[in-house]
């Protein structure tokens, strides 16, 4: 188990990073579907950490079978980690993708030897795939602030609520919500009530689900058009 040494919580489940990361974010959120439906997708992530996401993301959008799509994907990272470490990490998961991981190393290695503070993009592809990368460097307030687009999906990965209360905050919620396209997802491993709250109070339909492996639950969550908005 590797932990962030800044918050002191592991960047993923002990049991299966990559499954969980399918799981909770890539197949709640719907993403396959959505880029079935939609030549260009938009995904939020609060927490890049070790990429993992993004890698399962990838993963999934190949096996679907989609000829040609393009995806843009904004993330923010106070912490960010050198490519070194994220390979040490994630080492175990790269067997599920090998191509895709070099690939990831390579442009995340270059535009790591140049990080600067806010936004820092490339664009990357993946064989067909075509993925706009945004890493925002810094405070997750400043980020949500800068973001000029409408989001399809968003990955709500940041560090526990108890570890990083910041990133949880009912503001933060209410800022993601403002960036949410109509009928946008939204996807989280945790469904402490903090958060439940937070994410309803910013107006989105929140559920709860079955977790992965031996997490309990996770959430689902929707920005749903004025008629249909209600909190169960």
């Amino acid at each position: 188990m590797t932990l962030n040494p800044v918050y002191g919580d592991r960047y993923f489940s002990d049991e299966n990073g990559f499954e969980e990361s399918k799981s909770v974010f890539v197949n709640t959120c719907g993403v396959v579907e959505r880029v079935k439906k939609s030549a260009g997708l938009f995904i939020g992530e609060l927490g890049f950490g070790t990429g993992l996401n993004l890698l399962a993301t990838l993963f999934c959008i190949e096996k679907s079978g989609v000829e040609q799509t393009e995806i843009s994907y904004y993330s923010v990272e106070k912490h960010p980690l050198p490519p070194q470490k994220i390979s040490e990490i994630i080492a175990e998961y790269s067997q599920n993708f090998p191509e895709i991981y070099d690939v990831f190393l390579e442009n995340y290695g270059k535009l790591f030897s140049r990080i600067k503070d806010g936004f820092n993009s490339d664009v990357w592809f993946f064989g067909k795939l075509k993925v706009n990368f945004n890493l925002y460097f810094g405070d997750v307030n400043d980020f949500l602030n800068e973001l000029d687009v409408k989001f399809d999906c968003w990955y709500l990965d940041g560090h526990s609520p108890d570890k990083n209360p910041e990133m949880w905050s009912e503001t933060v919620m209410k800022k993601i919500y403002e960036k949410s396209k109509i009928a946008a997802t939204a996807a989280t491993y945790t469904a402490c009530g903090l958060v439940k709250r937070n994410l309803r109070a910013a107006g989105f339909f929140v559920k709860r689900m079955k977790g992965f492996g031996i997490k309990r639950h996770k959430l689902f969550i929707e920005k749903r058009s004025a008629d249909l908005e209600t909190n169960l």
